[in-house]
């Protein structure tokens, strides 16, 4: 190790700070600081970047926090720290937090006391005004039973920072859209001066905490991070942690979906309240529109999604679309651009207005963005979709001089999403470090296969010094694991195909098989009979709503995640309850289990005690993004099995980052125990059961790659290992043992 960082640590063994000495953090630390130097280079002016995975245990914050500072304590240059969860802001800046002792552990060595600070956007504060109309809008029936007098209260002498209020509250009483009361750029010059007063300690500190949506929102204007900031110091290190999660929120962020009879239908409910000639006429164009649309999907057959591409269309149908969007936008125009919103109704036609207005704009298809028709399943609805294929790339120009590379497309792209010509990127770090719980997608050969996330950045090792530090680290002890296999004769998760390939599976019709979501069940009741909650992944909506359904026939009533329903009232009912059952889409990612764990005194331990994997997490067989993508391969390699295969390899990837997400979910402290059950019969059984007489013959292809996606502690040794530990669960209900 860096002498210096050895000193480090040394301290941070030590009394006041008493940290559990970690061979793992040490390992990550100076892999970090490795980096760092690697990427600055010996003339200071250097550029690198590096994926640098920690499993959860390994101490990752303080890890990258005390060789970062201890850089800025000897050159004087800043850093910027960008999280995706509040949680992780908490961790890292609240009272006694990370960041709290990293200062004071480089400080004992260096006796340099160095700076940090939050920041975060507009939108997390309150604008007392706003919250004065709304309230002064709510009739007495409105606000009975909800906290209106105190939010008003405290919107006017809190500190204005959400994140306080909700602290005491769960959500905004009548549970209002953040958005509806937060600043905003027409807030006046007294509401902004607490967001001010804020965000002023981040223009000068030496080392600013952010978030991923407020970095993605200043790469796509290329607007300063710092906003007024007159500290010219370098940007030397931008560490991304939870960087796994940058791609969704730039995807949230750079694309957007107009449904076309959803702006209709609220155009004629505005119509009802207010007419004008100006409704009338944008309900004739919708019209038109709707009609030039539907004649484009005569090939559609029934209950399936249809998707087309608007640089696919004949020329012709793609001026008659230009045409009505135009003549579309042009009546909805004023409404766009009003800043004061009377009406419930006008501040949803005024969010269609703005994503039609991108809509225009994205049908110069030369701009980076595709834009395609997509037509529902069902009711054969029409809307606009547009996106990037990989939206993460907009950040390039916050850490790397790519307009320098030979990145052609990169540089196309990024150029046009940024509508300057002399564009100047509000952050130009040296060094960027990429880290998270789940970055490589292991196989076989390695346990550090960061080929997915690679693509996804757009970090070409070639032109990449720190292409040697890619790394993976992970705790000797953490956790305890049991494993339930599925039964290799289980049902298979869809209705197959006959004669399918190994790439076809995966993109199968996606009508899922009545007799998987009863063995499912099955499972998922044997697990809650075991005692304790149960996690259950579920890979989509419908699945979730069908797992439920088949739960409640069964006599049991589980916590199902809906699309309306927040994460935060679904982890309440969850934790109030020892033995509940949550079922949810989306939990791999977006589950706060920790803060909410503290809020019910379980003392940090793990809140599930069984994890249930329904299926094996492939992405949407038939996305508008994996059609977009085999397109262009296809176009640019000519083949069309070439481009199946490499989307196929990447949905791959994707799902065995996203099966260690969801492993992840049981093990959140040192002392935790869970069982993970796995329903889907394409996860390989281990060697044990597989000799096992009992054991029923295997009916679908093996997926031998996601064994590797569970931590390698558990799948060596003796006492916890993957083959000592394990059972299998049959179609009847019995148990066969390892």
């Amino acid at each position: 190790m860096n002498p210096l960082l050895g000193e480090a640590f040394d301290i941070a063994h030590t009394a006041p700070f008493s940290l559990t000495k970690n061979k793992a953090q040490h390992d990550y630390a100076e892999r970090v600081h490795e980096i760092i130097q690697c990427a600055i280079g010996g003339d200071g002016n250097g550029h690198g970047q590096a994926f640098v995975e920690a499993e959860t245990g390994v101490g990752k914050t303080l890890g990258y926090l005390i060789p970062v500072l201890l850089h800025l304590a000897r050159t004087g240059e800043r850093a910027v720290i960008s999280t995706h969860s509040l949680h992780l802001q908490q961790q890292i800046m609240g009272p006694n937090g990370d960041m709290d002792k990293a200062v004071a552990i480089v400080e004992k060595l260096t006796g340099v006391r160095l700076t940090a600070a939050e920041r975060v956007g507009k939108r997390n504060f309150v604008d007392a005004d706003r919250c004065q109309k709304k309230m002064n809008s709510l009739s007495p029936h409105d606000m009975v039973d909800e906290p209106w007098k105190e939010f008003v209260e405290w919107a006017k002498n809190g500190s204005g920072d959400f994140r306080e209020w909700f602290e005491d509250y769960e959500s905004l009483p009548n549970n209002m859209d953040q958005e509806e009361v937060c600043i905003t750029a027409t807030s006046s010059t007294e509401a902004l001066v607490r967001y001010v007063a804020y965000s002023e300690a981040a223009r000068t500190a030496d080392i600013v905490v952010t978030n991923h949506a407020l970095l993605v929102h200043a790469a796509k204007f290329g607007i300063k991070l710092f906003h007024s900031m007159d500290d010219s110091r370098k940007i030397a290190v931008l560490v991304i942690d939870e960087c796994d999660t940058v791609s969704s929120v730039a995807k949230s962020m750079t694309s957007s979906l107009l449904p076309l009879c959803e702006l209709k239908e609220a155009l004629q409910a505005w119509n009802s309240i207010v007419p004008s000639q100006v409704t009338s006429n944008a309900l004739t164009s919708i019209d038109k529109l709707l009609d030039v649309l539907k004649h484009l999907a005569v090939n559609k057959l029934p209950n399936h999604e249809y998707i087309k591409f608007f640089s696919d269309l004949d020329p012709s149908d793609r001026a008659d679309i230009i045409k009505n969007i135009k003549y579309l936008n042009k009546y909805l125009e004023s409404l766009r651009a009003k800043k004061e919103i009377t009406l419930p109704i006008e501040r949803d036609i005024q969010k269609y207005a703005r994503l039609l207005n991108e809509v225009l704009e994205d049908t110069d298809y030369f701009n980076g963005k595709y834009l395609a028709l997509r037509w529902s399943p069902s009711l054969n609805y029409p809307s606009f979709r547009t996106f990037r294929l990989n939206p993460e790339r907009i950040l390039k120009a916050l850490w790397s001089p790519w307009n320098e590379r030979n990145e052609e497309e990169d540089t196309k792209n990024n150029r046009s999403a940024f509508k300057k010509i002399d564009f100047v990127p509000p952050v130009q770090a040296n060094a960027l470090i990429l880290t998270s719980a789940t970055i490589s997608a292991p196989n076989a050969k390695t346990s550090s296969n960061f080929t997915e996330m690679k693509i996804g950045m757009g970090i070409y090792d070639p032109n990449n010094p720190c292409s040697h530090l890619h790394g993976s680290f992970s705790p000797a002890k953490f956790g305890d694991m049991s494993f339930v296999f599925p039964d290799p004769s289980a049902p298979f998760p869809f209705i197959k195909k006959e004669n399918n390939s190994e790439i076809d599976e995966n993109f199968v019709d996606t009508e899922l098989n009545p007799e998987w979501i009863n063995y499912t069940a099955t499972m998922i009741l044997a697990a809650r009979k075991e005692g304790g909650r149960v996690l259950v992944h579920a890979n989509s909506y419908r699945s979730t709503e069908a797992i439920s359904d088949a739960l409640r026939k069964m006599g049991v009533n589980p916590i199902e995640k809906t699309r309306e329903r927040k994460p935060i009232d679904c982890i309440k009912d969850v934790l109030a309850d020892e033995n509940s059952i949550f079922v949810s889409p989306s939990a791999a990612e977006g589950l706060d289990l920790p803060s909410a764990s503290r809020q019910f005194n379980l003392d940090g331990k793990s809140a599930f005690k069984h994890v249930i994997i329904t299926q094996l997490p492939y992405s949407k067989p038939d996305d508008v993004v994996n059609v977009a993508r085999r397109g262009y391969i296809n176009y640019k390699f000519q083949s069309e099995s070439y481009a199946k295969r490499i989307v196929y390899e990447l949905s791959r990837s994707a799902a065995l980052r996203k099966f260690k997400q969801q492993i992840g979910r049981g093990l959140r402290s040192h002392d935790a125990e869970m069982t993970l059950w796995v329903a889907d019969p394409r996860f390989p059984s281990s060697n044990l059961l597989t000799r096992n007489n009992n054991t029923p013959a295997r009916t679908c292809r093996k997926h031998e790659d996601f064994k590797f996606a569970i931590p390698y502690r558990f799948r060596a040794g003796l006492r916890n290992s993957f083959e000592k530990k394990g059972r299998m669960f049959l179609q009847d209900g019995r148990f066969v043992q390892g």
